[in-house]
């Protein structure tokens, strides 16, 4: 019958709504980056690189390839960013902060 159909319409409406609805973290921004960049020393970056996966060799790499912190920083997160899209969240780089005890670097202008 008629209203069987109608039914099954609402629950197929629903179910897609659900899927559209779900939560996705925010991804790093550009902006957020260079951000951050500006405030990390070398000391700082390497750490930081560390807490995300980076490779000794792929530090060392940046380090040796870039004269200043601010551009190995940025090189760095650049890096991890462009390795790892879909994991470069905000809270994902707030955890990796957190645990090398830099998260003050997000919070102050």
């Amino acid at each position: 019958s008629g209203d069987e159909e109608s039914d099954d319409d609402e629950e197929e409406d629903v179910s897609e709504f659900e899927e559209e609805a779900e939560p996705t973290e925010p991804l790093v921004s550009g902006k957020l980056i260079d951000n951050l960049a500006s405030k990390l020393s070398a000391a700082d970056w390497k750490k930081l690189a560390i807490q995300l996966d980076f490779k000794d060799d792929e530090i060392q790499e940046i380090s040796d390839s870039y004269d200043d912190a601010l551009t190995q920083s940025q090189e760095m997160l650049a890096n991890w960013y462009s390795n790892n899209p879909a994991q470069a969240t905000v809270i994902s780089l707030r955890k990796a902060l957190q645990d090398v005890g830099l998260l003050k670097l997000l919070h102050h202008p």
